[in-house]
């Protein structure tokens, strides 16, 4: 299983807060729309633990 680098996964997480919809994060991050909404799930459970 391919993991994104940590850069990246901020980028996507950063593209999210500010309000980017899950297709232009897709397009300004190169990462695939499905570890997009992966990333975004994991980062909900986080949050949730938190």
């Amino acid at each position: 299983m391919n993991r994104l680098h940590q850069a990246t996964r901020v980028q996507v997480v950063k593209a999210l807060v500010e309000g980017n919809s899950i297709r232009a994060t897709v397009r300004t991050t190169g990462a695939a729309k499905n570890t997009v909404t992966k990333l975004l799930v994991e980062l909900g459970q986080a949050c949730s633990e938190y």
